[in-house]
């Protein structure tokens, strides 16, 4: 039954990878995508061999790109820039692997490494198919997805709470034994869509603030939560420049959040006790050193001198310490709580490569400088408890923001 469902999502996402290519049409992916439970807890009925039924959308598409330019006479030159790098970094990190660390060179480590590399590649390509065919983001399409991302958070909240639904998707003790969250692939677009509109000081109006809020704290991603108030508060500096009306708005922050919080969380005592814990500084921090950075102090202790320059190699798994209770988790991952770190690990002073071809997407989206600098500082943030790019929702941000643009000139059709 599992594998049924996987292959249904999956023949609904290659139509619908067929249909964008007559029509350019990117709202249908959008909709369908933050309506799906694309969760970490029903892992086998969306992903099968690492492949996520959504990338079969974004795979429609950049093939049929890759062939179309073999009847041209040129390429896009951020795609051709960026392809080559990709080819030449991986290449010679094959290489590295090859000389110096043979055991890196196992088929499915490479390709989990591979996967963030070629989803930004995949990001360039949508920036330039798109890119007569942006929608807005101060448009109704934009809002309409908010709309169908907190119906469907909720429904999916009540059902992964009240039934058995999870136990039916997988067997991992993990989600029996923990207070059940909900955040789905989908929930990315509640991100992006909050940045934006502090990057044109949009006046988010009641439904703006439930389809962003409630899903949050749905989550109980404290993380996040707290990146996007330090977002706020950046955006607030960064607009105000009377001192006593910034203090205000401050003050009115505070008191909504405080507000929203005792509401929402009212009704659930396991996800208010875990978001209080990230205002306990002792808890913060023992949770930084013991676990989010402690497989990083451990592999620095096998490190060779060439190490710190080159890094362990592509393919390079690390061990998760905290994984060694659950049985179907491989104790060695291929990536820690931490991008940076991460790269770092694997590609050593040239994971800075890999960091500016993602600063670099960001710069090329049709935004303005505001959004950029709050997008970056959001992933800076996120970047230091999340290795955010092997996360199955990488290509769909990437793909958010190649499909919306603040300039309405870009559309061909009306919202």
């Amino acid at each position: 039954m599992q594998l049924l469902i996987f292959l249904v999502l999956t023949i609904a996402y290659i139509t619908i990878g067929f249909q964008f290519l007559k029509n350019r049409d990117i709202s249908v992916f959008l909709k369908l995508t933050v309506l799906l439970p694309i969760t970490s807890s029903l892992i086998p009925l969306h992903t099968h061999f690492q492949v996520n039924v959504y990338y079969f959308f974004s795979f429609i598409v950049v093939v049929a790109y890759f062939f179309q330019t073999l009847f041209k006479p040129k390429m896009d030159k951020n795609i051709v820039i960026v392809t080559a790098l990709l080819i030449g970094f991986i290449g010679f990190y094959l290489l590295y692997d090859v000389l110096i660390y043979k055991e890196n060179l196992k088929v499915i480590n490479l390709l989990k490494d591979f996967k963030p590399l070629i989803f930004i590649l995949f990001g360039f390509v949508f920036l330039y198919v798109l890119k007569n065919r942006r929608l807005n983001w101060k448009g109704k399409e934009a809002k309409k997805i908010m709309k169908y991302n907190f119906i469907a958070t909720i429904v999916w909240f009540v059902i992964l709470n009240t039934t058995g639904f999870i136990s039916f998707a997988t067997n991992d003790p993990y989600y029996s034994v923990t207070d059940i969250r909900y955040t789905s692939v989908g929930a990315s677009f509640i991100l992006i869509y909050y940045i934006a509109g502090l990057g044109v000081n949009r006046k988010f109006d009641k439904y703006d603030l439930a389809y962003i809020l409630i899903p949050l704290f749905l989550s109980g991603n404290r993380t996040v939560l707290f990146t996007l108030a330090v977002i706020y508060l950046i955006n607030m500096v960064m607009v105000t420049t009377n001192a006593i009306k910034l203090f205000s708005r401050i003050g009115v922050f505070v008191s909504a959040g405080l507000v929203l919080f005792f509401g929402v969380f009212s009704f659930n005592e396991k996800l208010r006790t875990r978001i209080l814990t990230m205002f306990d500084y002792d808890i913060v921090m023992r949770q930084l050193i013991e676990f989010r950075f402690a497989p990083f102090i451990e592999k620095l202790n096998t490190y060779s001198w060439y190490d710190y320059f080159f890094g362990k190699g592509i393919g390079e798994t690390i061990f998760i310490p905290w994984f060694v209770w659950r049985e179907t988790v491989d104790n060695y991952n291929i990536y820690m709580d931490n991008i940076f770190l991460t790269l770092y690990i694997k590609y050593g002073v040239f994971s800075l490569i890999v960091v500016f071809l993602l600063i670099h997407f960001i710069n090329q989206t049709k935004t303005n400088k505001r959004f950029k600098i709050l997008l970056l500082i959001y992933f800076f943030i996120m970047g230091l408890t999340t290795a955010f790019m092997y996360q199955a929702k990488f290509l769909f941000i990437l793909i958010v923001l190649a499909s919306f643009s603040f300039e309405t000139k870009t559309l061909n059709r009306k919202e």
